[in-house]
Parts: structure tokens; sequence; C-alpha cells
């Protein structure tokens, strides 16, 4: 679904920009390529990092979405950032998984992190996944936080 809707975002923004004015197509208007935008901002199937490109796919003129600075870098597939939760904390955490010693494939604010096909796992639902992630997080923050 993200595919699909990344493409067609690109799509209307590509439209757009060339500032059509073909009566064939009276309906697409920056109105409609923000709809969808926000459309995928709040579906709750994509992650931080899928609403980031999401964003990066579209140019509105005035329009400001405010994300985090760590979006781009969102490791994760299911786990999300709780609505309202404090930046200042989630830098915190995100500092902590960084300094772990795990295996080195990611770089960014997360540090590194093994990222594995969640298929090669044997993972085919989102509960498995988000609890698999769970898991990676809790066993890294418990060797690198204090006892």
């Amino acid at each position: 679904m993200f595919k699909q809707t990344n493409r067609l975002l690109g799509l209307l923004n590509e439209q757009l920009s060339r500032n059509s004015t073909d009566a064939y197509l009276p309906h697409i208007s920056e109105s409609l390529l923000t709809d969808l935008l926000y459309a995928g901002l709040n579906a709750p199937a994509f992650s931080e990092q899928q609403r980031w490109q999401l964003v990066q796919s579209v140019s509105i003129p005035g329009a400001k979405v405010r994300m985090s600075p760590l979006t781009p870098y969102w490791p994760f597939e299911v786990l999300g950032r709780k609505a309202g939760f404090d930046e200042d904390y989630v830098t915190e955490f995100a500092s902590y998984l960084q300094r772990h010693p795990r295996n080195t494939t990611r770089e960014g604010p997360f540090g590194t992190w093994t990222a594995q096909s969640n298929t090669a796992l044997g993972l085919t639902t989102v509960g498995q996944v988000g609890a698999h992630e769970m898991e990676m997080v809790l066993s890294m923050l418990a060797d690198v936080l204090p006892k």
C-alpha cells in the first residue's frame, strides 16, 4: 500500500508541477495532493520512515509538515512513537541504541542496526514483527542501561 501511495503522490505532484490546465483533468488539484498526503501521514500501517518518504515525494507551496529529525533514520517497521511523546526522550533512547555494540549495518542517530528480513525470520504478521522489534529494543536497552 505504501509503494502505491508514494507513487500516486509522485504522479500527482508531477502533474501539478507541469502547471497543466488540461480540461480532462479538472479534479487534479493541490487540494487532492494535500488530502492524499495527510491520509498517508495518518495511515497507521506506515512506519515513521515511510511517512518521511511521503513528505519528500511532494512539493506543496506553503504546506508545513512538522516531523522529527529522527524520522528519516527510523529503523523500525512496526514500532512508532507515541503521539505527544517528548522528542528529548526519543533522542535519549536513540542514543542508548546507538551505543550498543551489535553488528554494524545502519548509520544514523540510532547508530548501527542489523535489519534482518522479517520473512526470513518467519515473521508474517504485524503483531509478530512488532513483538520481535520490541524484544530487540528491550534486549539492547538492557545491555546499555545502568543496572
